[in-house]
């Protein structure tokens, strides 16, 4: 899903370039199969892969250093996401703010908790407030376009911008990450 390394493959297939200088070899690919594929591919196409940070000749020695180190990228690669999941979920455990954008009407704490986000608090509780009362989506949209209101994106409200909003557990109290749920 690289766009400018999809591009560099499809040169390479055009010959239009006869090495490849890459900074280390797990620019190659994202696990070690895709690594391996992508380079294979390069070199039938006659095309060299060299790289600025690690030195591996053309040699079965070489061959065998660069496929190793392929095997560590991937290592280091997979347990490094489960390094992150685990610090997620342990903030989670904690109710603290994990990633993403915050549902309006909320900031991250300095404690890393989630807080209340006034004035933005304000919108929220209208939104609650005038569709309890029956208020058409487009109307409320209309309105809060109109006084210069944003949504927590910063875009512009629409009739189906208050779905996320109104099935959004979290203005009810309840911590939800993954599959950390806390009343």
């Amino acid at each position: 899903r690289r766009v400018d390394f999809q591009r560099m493959m499809r040169d390479a297939e055009k010959g239009k370039f006869r090495y490849v200088i890459a900074w280390k070899s797990n620019r190659m690919g994202r696990n070690m199969l895709q690594a391996m594929m992508n380079e294979a591919k390069l070199n039938d196409l006659g095309i060299r892969v060299l790289y600025t940070e690690e030195d591996f000749d053309d040699t079965a020695a070489g061959r065998f250093a660069l496929r190793s180190m392929m095997n560590v990228n991937q290592f280091y690669s997979e347990n490094m996401a489960e390094d992150i999941k685990r610090g997620l979920l342990d903030n989670a455990e904690n109710c603290k703010v994990t990633n993403g954008g915050l549902p309006l009407g909320y900031k991250r704490g300095e404690d890393g908790r989630y807080e209340i986000d006034s004035p933005k608090d304000a919108v929220v509780r209208e939104i609650f407030s005038r569709v309890a009362c029956g208020e058409a989506f487009i109307d409320i949209a209309r309105d809060l376009n109109a006084r210069g209101i944003k949504t927590s994106r910063g875009r512009a409200w629409g009739k189906c911008s208050f779905h996320t909003i109104l099935r959004n557990e979290r203005y009810t109290g309840v911590y939800i990450y993954d599959t950390v749920r806390i009343e």
